[in-house]
């Protein structure tokens, strides 16, 4: 990488976070994009294949709209009746999970891609360098 480029990132530490966290916001936006437009065909293929006798239930397809749109569809009223059977509360967990997963997105891309600093003590000595050595000639 030119030293141009290495003497951008060390001197504007502040302008590299910001795009790092835009990358990360970008790569959730595409993740959530991506899943909810399978979550879609998946519950479009589900619907069709049913029979007259397997009826789809309102708690049905409100599940596939929460895991759709990534929120919470159902209101405060509604919690009593979603745990007391026991397949609604694997739903809810489960989205409970997604949610969390999505959201640890952004931070999970920006902590893997992010230059920092780094100390090694071995025998022959002392190494002190960044993980993404952007000035190295190697």
């Amino acid at each position: 990488m030119p030293d141009r480029v290495a003497d951008f990132v060390v001197d504007n530490p502040q302008l590299v976070s910001a795009l790092i966290t835009f990358i990360g916001t970008l790569n959730r936006v595409t993740a959530t994009f991506l899943f909810g437009s399978a979550i879609t065909r998946y519950g479009q293929e589900l619907i069709a294949t049913k029979s007259q006798d397997e009826a789809v239930t309102v708690f049905g397809v409100s599940a596939f709209m929460a895991f759709r749109h990534m929120s919470l569809v159902w209101g405060l009223s509604d919690w009593k009746a979603l745990v007391e059977k026991r397949q609604r509360s694997l739903m809810v967990f489960l989205l409970f999970v997604a949610l969390a997963s999505f959201a640890s997105i952004p931070s999970g891309t920006a902590s893997l891609i992010a230059p920092t600093t780094f100390n090694i003590t071995t025998p022959m000595g002392e190494l002190t360098g960044r993980e993404f050595d952007f000035t190295s000639q190697n």
